[in-house]
């Protein structure tokens, strides 16, 4: 998984200061505060935050239903830097497997075709 520029400075941003909101939820305008964006430009940023699962809507209850009053950091969120480096290395194992069974099945393909001559 590869965060982008923004993406990253909103996450350091998150971590290192102080929610506003039940369960350590940031409402959208002390993001905006913090990150020094505008709702246009924050927006998107939190979406894509959201949908790779380093963040979560934050909802309250209300007599209307349920708020969205902001976002919370999820576990891959708070601790993204180990996720991105276990992600790395989970793909270079999977090349390392491709890699090894690729030549494994050459091999046998060779060993096959030599025995059948």
């Amino acid at each position: 998984m590869r965060l982008d520029t923004q993406s990253k400075q909103m996450l350091e941003l998150l971590r290192s200061s102080k929610p506003d909101g039940p369960r350590k939820s940031f409402s959208y305008y002390r993001i905006c505060e913090i990150s020094g964006l505008e709702e246009d430009d924050m927006f998107p940023i939190i979406k894509w935050l959201v949908s790779n699962g380093f963040a979560e809507y934050a909802y309250r209850a209300g007599t209307a239903g349920e708020m969205d009053v902001g976002v919370s950091l999820t576990q891959a969120g708070i601790k993204y830097k180990e996720y991105v480096d276990m992600s790395r290395k989970e793909r270079w194992i999977e090349r390392a497997i491709g890699f090894t069974f690729g030549v494994a099945s050459s091999f046998f393909a060779a060993l096959i075709g030599w025995l059948l001559r």
